[in-house]
């Protein structure tokens, strides 16, 4: 059927074919209309002589499959699939607006920061798809689409067409590709990709490595003719960024990078997870000014401890300082903790010393100084008066209660505190810092209300909205979880915000942590029927909590239906008491400890 045959008519019953907007060798792509519920949808369409080809029909039905089992923000998720009258096979997905990495990437090397945000949205998705044993297979800047309709970069993963799935538990199924057959663009294949053997999620890390260099030079790591493309990867050595673009990437990046694409799948980090949280790791210590961008490599590696260039550079900048700088390093240390412990955010036991020096004046700038191995702090048993220093640190003001952090290094209490003073501050890396270490010394302070009041605050900073909500999804746990549902419904929570937090809370695995009171919210959210209704009110006498107040308020409503809105929408609750003693039981219950929204 010719595409302008299709356009105007309608599909499958329910999808309207609007024009058409792409075009390739398995199909074309078209934006239709639901009819039935108004919205947008991309629609595929396999070539009709591609049809009596069963493998790429069984390409098809592997998109739909892949893209429908990860429920993810930063996928375009698979919503049909199906047949033609004509025998055409159609899948539909979500239709998303947006420009193509491979696009930006034409403008030349992209800014180190949005590197490390889109690397570590399309690690997220990855992370889902590796949990599920599925591996994309043809992750590359093509299949990376940057979303028109928000302010900042946010990703939509596209095309898992050649995605490896996990076995079926049906033995006798047809495996979706032949041994032996290579799938995917060599320019991203990993070396064992591109051999034809058997591959796992390390083939993705390697694929997104030489996106992630692309992204920070301008070109991928090895070019030339496809044919000769494997033969450079498995003789010549990666070359350098700086010697193939003019750019200064921090060494902690570039050997990142450099990891990622080792020839040896064994020598490459050995999960999506692991490079998900060395990214979370650059992500925050750039936000801290503790990665410095546009430096030399060597002024940006850790110095080794304990050799004599280390100990002569240190003693040279300590001797180089005047006394007015050193009075200033003395007090702002005391606004510096010095064990950031990336353990909060799943990055392992990894501790960071980190000394900053500041000047009032803000066009100054941060030094840094790392050295490995990191220092033992010392816990000690027991700090009975922790409590009154910081009641008396608030009463005197921030400073008072940077300087009880410096003093109290592993005491979490009072980087929970700082945490939120920080935050109102609008101090937001720093308080992101201070939740997380917090976290790291006790992580049962997840249900400290003042890290909540941070977070939720942080949550809404674009310079740390992303490792905020990578906070709240992981050591936060199920209280982070109830922040989430906050930020997705508080009035006045930036659009974008609320978005990404809405998409969250539909996640399965956020439901797997989410408190009883808060999955009782998100079913109420999505009851439709009286009966749902009815069944959910007998729930909310046991779990519920004042915030389900709204909801219940206007279940007793008795008009809104019917004729003229008079009709009672709700009849099945007039039954008996069970909604009006639901409502006296959530006012007679005391409020529940570490609310967030009573710091915000």
């Amino acid at each position: 059927m010719d595409e302008d045959e299709l356009n105007g008519t309608i599909l499958a019953d329910r999808y309207r074919i609007d024009c058409l907007i792409g075009a390739g060798a398995m199909g074309r792509v078209y934006r239709a209309e639901h009819v039935h519920m108004r919205k947008w949808v991309a629609l595929k369409i396999l070539h009709a002589r591609l049809t009596k080809l069963p493998d790429m029909v069984l390409r098809f039905e592997q998109e739909a499959q892949a893209a429908s089992q990860i429920e993810h923000p930063h996928v375009a998720a698979a919503t049909d699939f199906g047949k033609l009258a004509d025998g055409s096979v159609y899948l539909v997905l979500e239709y998303v607006e947006g420009t193509p990495l491979s696009t930006l990437i034409q403008g030349g090397p992209l800014e180190v920061r949005r590197v490390l945000d889109i690397a570590h949205q399309v690690a997220s998705v990855l992370e889902v798809a590796h949990a599920r044993g599925i591996v994309h297979r043809d992750l590359k800047p093509d299949n990376l689409l940057l979303l028109n309709d928000q302010p900042a970069d946010f990703v939509k993963v596209l095309d898992f067409g050649i995605a490896k799935l996990p076995p079926s538990a049906d033995e006798s199924d047809k495996p979706l590709t032949l041994a032996g057959m290579v799938y995917g663009t060599p320019e991203y294949m990993a070396p064992e990709q591109a051999l034809a053997q058997d591959v796992d999620g390390r083939a993705d890390i390697y694929a997104l490595g030489v996106v992630m260099f692309e992204m920070l030079t301008g070109r991928r790591p090895y070019v030339g003719p496809t044919p000769g493309l494997l033969g450079q990867q498995l003789s010549k050595p990666l070359p350098k960024m700086s010697e193939v673009a003019a750019v200064h990437v921090p060494a902690a990046i570039e050997d990142l990078v450099f990891e990622m694409l080792a020839t040896d799948p064994k020598k490459r980090p050995e999960t999506i997870h692991v490079v998900s949280a060395r990214l979370a790791e650059l992500e925050l210590a750039l936000a801290e000014g503790r990665l410095i961008v546009g430096k030399s490599r060597s002024s940006s590696r850790p110095v080794t401890k304990g050799t004599a260039t280390a100990r002569t550079s240190a003693a040279s900048r300590k001797a180089s300082r005047t006394p007015a700088k050193r009075g200033l390093i003395s007090r702002i240390s005391r606004a510096t903790l010095l064990a950031v412990i990336f353990g909060a955010l799943g990055v392992g036991l990894a501790i960071v010393a980190v000394r900053v020096l500041k000047k009032d004046d803000p066009s100054a700038v941060s030094a840094l100084e790392l050295e490995a191995p990191p220092p033992v702090v010392d816990i000690p048993e027991e700090q009975p008066e922790i409590e009154e220093k910081i009641i008396e640190a608030k009463q005197k003001g921030l400073d008072a209660l940077l300087a009880l952090a410096a003093q109290f290094p592993a005491e979490g209490m009072v980087q929970a505190e700082l945490s939120l003073e920080l935050a109102k501050a609008k101090k937001y890396q720093e308080a992101l810092t201070a939740a997380n270490s917090a976290l790291a010394l006790d992580p049962k302070l997840n249900e400290h209300p003042k890290i909540a009041g941070a977070l939720f605050r942080a949550a809404q900073s674009p310079q740390v909205r992303a490792a905020s909500f990578r906070l709240l999804q992981g050591p936060m746990g199920a209280a982070g979880a109830s922040i989430i549902y906050d930020l997705a419904t508080t009035e006045g929570v930036n659009v974008r915000v609320k978005t990404e937090a809405q998409q969250l809370l539909g996640r399965a695995d956020l439901r797997a942590i989410a408190p009883a009171p808060l999955l009782l919210l998100l079913d109420l959210d999505a009851a439709n029927s009286c009966e749902e209704y009815r069944a959910l009110v007998e729930r909310v006498a046991v779990v519920g909590d004042k915030r389900a107040m709204p909801q219940l308020e206007s279940l007793r409503e008795v008009t809104g239906c019917g004729p003229k809105d008079q009709g009672d929408c709700y009849p099945c609750l007039r039954d008996d008491d069970a909604l009006p003693e639901a409502i006296t039981k959530i006012k007679q219950r005391a409020t529940l400890d570490g609310d967030p929204l009573e710091s915000k």
